[in-house]
């Protein structure tokens, strides 16, 4: 069994020492996430660094750069990126590996690369844009309809932040006179509170969203590294399914983020989404006015056309009036020739009925007693001839003031009547 070797800790990391610095390059180049960084009063960066699965962190080193580095490698990064190194980046650093006595095992920075924090942000914004494709959520938002008139907004932004500033000025200055009203959600537009700060804001806006037409969120510039807070799927999410249409004015031109994928519109600044929410609202009264002016014309070619309608009509009406009176006239005339003419038949005729009447007269039975006749009958009977009359038969005869009644004597037929 061999011999073993006794060593004191101080020993034993010398020789670790020892190995390592045989065994590793002078420099060799390593890809991780920053889980904290600070600089201290000299001016030294001490930064832990880690890799990370699905299950959690799996490796972690922690990391320096010292001042006369830090110096020129912030500074880069800053022009590079836009944004200050901070906790939470994926960074690709050339370091040398350090091993100390007493402090362990550490990494020297010397170098670290821009460009692969930005081709991390694009690929993780890649990766959540398609996420929310797939899910059906990238253009949610884009289908709820805007307001005609949106004159009460929610605005999502740091209430310091120039940008708020611009578009809240913008608003209350509009040359139109209209009255807006704007109810600010503090939320962080930078580091890593603007996840939790986002959705808690989009909540309680969420709880009072019958009080507000739009929603705008705010920021006011950046370069791409700064803007990378908002390429976040949980917020994102939020703004796909928000209820009301929501407008991303966060301050960029060329760069959209995964916000401004799923709002409803992205405008480039926060002054220019002032002035698109003061367009709308004119659109609108062009709109009302254009449409008076449209329903007062209308109205007027109405009245013309019913004038002339009723123009025509009233001289038709004349005419028609003229002729039916006309029609009227002639056929009253007729009609009076006619019972004129009637009148003067029927006056005939009367003449004519009196005299029959009078010839009448003459020939009326007590007319003719009144002359000296008389009329004989036997038992009721007018009698008319000898015949029939015997001997003893009783008459009655009628005189014009009396009767007599007799009895016949003889009878003597004067000649034959022929009856």
């Amino acid at each position: 069994m061999p011999e073993k070797i006794l060593l004191s800790l101080y020993e034993f990391n010398l020789i670790v020492k020892e190995a390592l610095s045989l065994t590793f390059p002078a420099r060799f180049l390593i890809k991780a996430e920053t889980a904290s960084l600070t600089v201290d009063a000299r001016g030294h960066c001490y930064m832990e660094l880690i890799e990370k699965d699905d299950t959690g962190i799996k490796a972690q080193i922690s990391a320096r750069v010292w001042a006369s580095t830090w110096k020129t490698v912030s500074r880069e990064f800053k022009s590079a990126t836009g944004q200050t190194l901070a906790k939470g980046m994926k960074i690709l650093i050339e370091a040398t590996l350090n091993f100390h006595e007493r402090f362990g095992l550490s990494l020297i920075v010397q170098a670290i690369d821009p460009s692969y924090t930005l081709g991390e942000m694009a690929v993780a914004k890649r990766q959540i844009i398609e996420r929310l494709t797939k899910e059906g959520l990238i253009d949610r938002n884009k289908a709820v309809p805007l307001p005609l008139v949106p004159l009460s907004i929610a605005v999502l932004s740091s209430k310091t932040a120039a940008g708020y500033e611009d578009f809240a000025r913008h608003l209350r200055g509009n040359p139109f006179g209209y009255a807006f009203s704007i109810t600010l959600f503090e939320v962080a537009v930078q580091g890593d509170r603007v996840e939790d700060s986002m959705l808690r804001a989009l909540s309680l806006c969420h709880a009072r969203v019958e009080d507000f037409d739009v929603v705008v969120i705010t920021r006011g510039g950046g370069g791409a590294s700064d803007l990378d807070c908002f390429n976040n799927y949980a917020v994102a999410r939020a703004i796909a399914l928000f209820p009301i249409a929501v407008i991303s004015g966060i301050g960029h031109e060329r760069d959209k983020t995964v916000i401004d994928e799923t709002a409803h519109t992205t405008i480039k600044t926060p002054t220019a989404a002032a002035a698109f929410i003061v367009e709308r609202v004119r659109q609108f009264e062009d709109m009302i006015d254009s449409n008076g002016q449209r329903l007062l014309q209308a109205a007027g070619t109405l009245c013309l056309e019913a004038s002339g309608r009723l123009f025509i009509l009233s001289k038709g009406v004349g005419v028609a009036s003229s002729a039916a009176l006309m029609r009227q006239r002639f056929i009253l005339e007729t009609c009076t020739k006619g019972i004129n003419s009637s009148l003067k038949i029927l006056e005939k005729h009367g003449e004519r009925l009196n005299a029959a009447l009078a010839a009448a007269g003459h020939l009326n039975p007590e007319n003719i007693l009144k002359r000296g006749f008389s009329i004989t009958s036997v038992n009721g009977k007018t009698l008319r001839s000898v015949a029939g009359v015997s001997p003893g038969t009783r008459l009655t005869t009628h005189l014009y003031d009396g009767t007599i009644e007799s009895e016949a004597i003889q009878t003597e037929v004067q000649h034959e009547t022929g009856i």
